[in-house]
């Protein structure tokens, strides 16, 4: 009986311990290599809101991952450590953005005008730098440039001191608005106009040399002014030629009112603006027919097609008015809108509000032309008109009236001088004037033009915003003028 008893025993152990080794060996075979998920509670990168996520042995996701593809590998232990996170999770790694050019705060930069025929790629050729570069100091999106564009560029590098370049004082107006000044010759040795030039080429960045007139014929007749040509590029002006009419409305009538004839007259124009090497063109045709309004406007359309065809820029001159009367003689003929929508520049000749013909007054009151500019600029673009200014006074003889004369603006100096009048101002169209009697007991009054007067006037081209001047004419005036031009230029 005892005998049995342990045999029971020894196989109940011997089973239990089979049973143990058994279960112990299937735990060991499967800790750490399960494919069962868990869920943990994270941080969600995008939303930052707490969400549960999978984590699997293999995860490369963001939020979870290390940043890596490695697999884990099994726990040893029977019951799994902690995983610990690494402290600074690596970043996902994207194609990179390519940084700006960056640019050296304390780079020494000047200025650049941008001329026509201008790249980007020649600038930085010229200036031993980058088109990124340029690009970047001026905040440019695109590669296209504007001449007249002021542009930022970096400062010529040198091992010596760079020499200053010689300047004529006063330099020439830095914003590159339109300084020009009409340049006469009535006769081959008249040499007014080129004594001016020569003597204030500085204060001027074109001038218009008027010495041509067309014919019935479509030709072109006049003095030739090869010396201001020649001096004018010498000193970096602009020369133009200026186109007139001689006041004639049947000649210009038969001229406009044929194909053949403005198509003649055009090439003719080109021929000389080509062989005698201008850099444009200004059309001054006045005292026309009113009735050849559409004509005209078919005329300087023509013109305009030609010389843009050829690079070359076109003024075309019209009188002042302050309204559009299409019937009004003189002022009738220019339709304001059709010519500024042609026109490079248009040259509003903003003086003779009052002249010898009539009665004494301003020959360009402030007030006067402003109302001008008012109707110019709502009818063409301001950026194109070209105020007039006049070099010249009116004398008018109140006791004979058929003596009284225009005199230039050094003539009034020493008409002052030698008649001891006092000067007076008028404040409505801030104009100066003075009376005087002649040797002969005649009464005269003058109204003319000083410093404050042309400064105010030259002024109205920030107030408006336009193109620039025009004066008329060169060899009539003094330095004193043209410094009057430039502080206006530069306020």
């Amino acid at each position: 009986m005892k005998r049995k008893v342990i045999s029971m025993l020894i196989i109940i152990l011997l089973t239990f311990s089979s049973f143990h080794w058994l279960v112990e060996a299937n735990n060991g075979n499967g800790r750490g290599n399960q494919n069962s998920t868990t869920l943990e509670p994270v941080q969600s990168v995008e939303t930052n809101e707490t969400e549960a996520v999978q984590v699997q042995s293999n995860n490369t996701g963001r939020g979870n991952g290390r940043g890596n593809n490695k697999q884990s590998e099994p726990v040893p232990a029977p019951t799994p450590e902690p995983i610990v996170e690494d402290p600074t999770p690596q970043p996902i790694v994207e194609d990179p953005t390519p940084e700006p050019t960056p640019i050296d705060e304390d780079m020494d930069t000047i200025t650049h005008i941008v001329q026509s025929g201008d790249t980007l790629w020649k600038l930085s050729v010229q200036y031993q730098t980058t088109i990124d570069t340029i690009k970047t100091l001026n905040n440019l999106t695109s590669d296209m440039l504007f001449v007249g564009q002021v542009l930022l560029v970096p400062a010529p590098k040198s091992s010596e001191p760079i020499a200053e370049p010689i300047k004529e004082e006063p330099i020439k107006d830095s914003k590159e608005l339109i300084n020009l000044g009409y340049y006469t010759k009535y006769w081959h040795t008249d040499m007014s106009s080129y004594n001016s030039l020569t003597s204030f080429h500085s204060y001027l960045n074109t001038i218009a040399v008027t010495s041509y007139d067309v014919t019935a014929r479509g030709t072109i007749e006049g003095f030739d002014a090869s010396e201001a040509v020649t001096f004018a590029k010498e000193n970096g002006v602009a020369p133009f030629v200026t186109i007139q009419n001689k006041f004639d409305p049947a000649m210009t009538h038969t001229i406009l009112s044929s194909v053949a004839l403005r198509t003649t007259t055009i090439q003719n124009m080109l021929e000389l603006v080509q062989t005698k090497e201008y850099d444009g063109i200004n059309l001054n045709f006045e005292n026309m027919y009113a009735s050849d309004r559409a004509l005209f406007n078919e005329f300087v359309r023509e013109l305009v097609d030609v010389f843009h065809a050829h690079n070359y820029p076109v003024i075309v001159s019209v009188p002042a008015k302050t309204g559009d009367f299409p019937t009004w003689a003189w002022s009738g003929t220019f339709e304001y809108r059709t010519i500024g929508e042609l026109a490079d520049y248009v040259q509003v000749m903003t003086y003779d509000q009052h002249g010898s013909w009539g009665e004494p007054g301003p020959v360009a009151g402030l007030n006067w032309v402003e109302n001008v500019l008012k109707y110019a600029t709502s009818e063409m673009p301001a950026e194109k008109i070209l105020i007039g200014l006049p070099a010249y006074a009116y004398d008018w003889n109140l006791d004979q009236p058929s003596s009284s004369r225009a005199i230039t603006w050094r003539n009034v100096k020493t008409l002052l001088n030698t008649t001891n009048a006092t000067v007076q101002w008028d404040h409505q169209s801030q104009s100066p004037f003075f009376h005087y009697t002649d040797a002969n007991g005649h009464q005269h009054t003058v109204w003319f033009e000083n410093e404050k007067s042309i400064t105010l006037k030259t002024e109205l081209v920030h107030k408006y915003q336009l193109g620039g001047v025009s004066t008329w004419r060169m060899g009539q005036e003094d330095e004193a003028f043209w410094n009057a031009v430039h502080e206006g230029l530069n306020q």
